[in-house]
């Protein structure tokens, strides 16, 4: 899971706006697959996008940094276009943030915000966590992907599987039963499970991890 928003735009035709993303990766290789594309077509009908938030700050509209992962920028992806995809990342990230209590998660993308406590999943999720944002979730039955992880994250017990990238911030579970894995452990990143029946796996460490309460 890379550190963006990842995205295609497909080459306007009578000037309509066609953006394509997935729910639950930032694959560009998976999004093209999915959208029956040709990767070997891209540039002449369509460029990958990558929307990066310096330092994990996905609630912070303004700091995203486009890029175009293509060699070159073909001519077609022009200022005009760059703006209109601009904006429709804002509504994009705006429509799907959450923040305070929310009683069921829906499945899908979303984006956290300052205190957020989520009372049930209804099935897997992709959560951006703000680097500002504390984050509190129940048991986890289901598939709960992070990607990298800079804010601070509460959950109950795990029976499902839990997945992040790189954590620079806080992760703590209950008792896991079913499978915790993480990428690299900063020297300021934190991992803290419970009773450990299930799996956990973590790339390197150069900060703290506590299995067991130990």
């Amino acid at each position: 899971m890379c550190n963006a928003l990842s995205y295609i735009v497909m080459r306007p035709i009578n000037d309509a706006l066609d953006i394509r993303v997935l729910e639950f990766t930032d694959e560009h290789k998976a999004i093209i697959a999915a959208n029956g594309l040709r990767e070997d077509t891209a540039q002449e009908y369509f460029v990958r996008i990558e929307d990066t938030p310096p330092d994990g700050q996905w609630a912070d509209l303004d700091a995203y940094v486009m890029e175009v992962d293509e060699p070159t920028t073909p001519a077609w992806f022009d200022d005009d276009l760059r703006m209109r995809v601009d904006d429709w990342r804002r509504k994009y990230v705006q429509s799907r943030t959450i923040t305070g209590t929310v009683k069921c998660l829906m499945p899908g993308r979303w984006f956290c915000k300052g205190e957020v406590t989520v009372e049930a999943l209804a099935g897997p999720v992709l959560l951006h966590v703000d680097a500002k944002a504390k984050v509190s979730l129940p048991n986890i039955a289901t598939h709960v992907d992070f990607g990298p992880l800079f804010g601070t994250v509460t959950m109950g017990n795990v029976d499902g599987t839990v997945t992040t990238g790189i954590v620079s911030g806080t992760v703590m579970t209950g008792i896991v039963r079913g499978m915790v894995t993480t990428g690299n452990v900063d020297a300021g990143g934190t991992v803290t499970t419970g009773d450990v029946r299930g799996t956990v796996k973590t790339g390197i460490v150069s900060g703290t991890v506590k299995r067991g309460g130990k």
